[in-house]
C-alpha cells in the first residue's frame, strides 16, 4: 500500500541470520607518511595533507590500537628532541609542562580530524568517535582495522 511504512525490529547481534559487515580490506585503509605529506585511505577514498604534528598522533595510535600512551611519550614518539624541546626544557619542569603538553596534542589531534572531516566525513566521524586524547591518548575503533 502506498503511504504505508512498516517498522522492522532491529536483528539481535547473536542471531544467525544478522550479516556482518566486514571491516574495510588493508587497500581500503592507510595512514601513512610520505616526506612532506601524509597519504590516508579509507573506503576506497584517498586524501593528501602535508605533514603536521597532529597527523603524526593520529598515525601513531591508529598503527598501535587499544594502546594507551600518554601525551608527553606521544610527543616523544613522533618528535624529535628539537621539537619536543620547544614545549619546555623537557618533561620534567611539572604540571605547568604536562598540561601544555596535554593540551597541544589534544589540539593538534582535534584539528587534524576536522581537516580530514571536511574531505571524508565518514573518516572524520570514525576517528572522532575513536580517537580518545587527554592525559593519555588511545585509538579504540569498533572493529579491528588493519591500517597500513
Amino acid at each position: 500500500m502506498p503511504g504505508v511504512t512498516q517498522s522492522v525490529p532491529p536483528i539481535p547481534r547473536d542471531d544467525p541470520k544478522r550479516i556482518a559487515v566486514p571491516p574495510p580490506s588493508a587497500e581500503e585503509t592507510m595512514f601513512r607518511h610520505y616526506g612532506e605529506y601524509w597519504r590516508i585511505v579509507y573506503s576506497g577514498k584517498s586524501l593528501s595533507f602535508g605533514s603536521t604534528k597532529g597527523l603524526f598522533y593520529i598515525g601513531y595510535l591508529l598503527h598501535h590500537p587499544e594502546e594507551r600512551v600518554h601525551s608527553c611519550e606521544l610527543v616523544k614518539l613522533t618528535e624529535n628532541a628539537s621539537a619536543s624541546e620547544s614545549l619546555g626544557n623537557g618533561f620534567d619542569d611539572g604540571d605547568a609542562t604536562m598540561e601544555r603538553v596535554r593540551k597541544a596534542v589534544t589540539n593538534r589531534i582535534r584539528d587534524c580530524v576536522l581537516r580530514i572531516g571536511k574531505q571524508h566525513p565518514t573518516l572524520g566521524r570514525h576517528l572522532s568517535n575513536t580517537l580518545q586524547t587527554g592525559s593519555y591518548c588511545w585509538y579504540r575503533p569498533e572493529r579491528k582495522i588493519a591500517w597500513t
